[in-house]
């Protein structure tokens, strides 16, 4: 439950960021063009070494529980 109040408070947060750059920035169409792609390239790179460092902790969990075999 934790999870999904987060990500909907982060969603009402991204969208209201959105809302208040448009208005600044809306005779700026490159501006913020540009500003959309920089952003969206960071999230997608945070999520991406988020999802690597979490297969990575499965592997070595995995690895540790394995039995040891002399």
């Amino acid at each position: 439950m934790d999870r999904i109040r987060q990500v909907f408070f982060s969603l009402i947060g991204i969208g209201a960021f959105g809302f208040v750059f448009y208005l600044v920035f809306r005779d700026y169409q490159r501006f913020m063009i540009r500003f959309a792609v920089v952003v969206a390239g960071l999230i997608l790179i945070v999520l991406l070494i988020g999802l690597i460092g979490r297969i990575r902790d499965k592997a070595v969990e995995k690895k540790r529980r394995k039995p040891f075999k002399p």
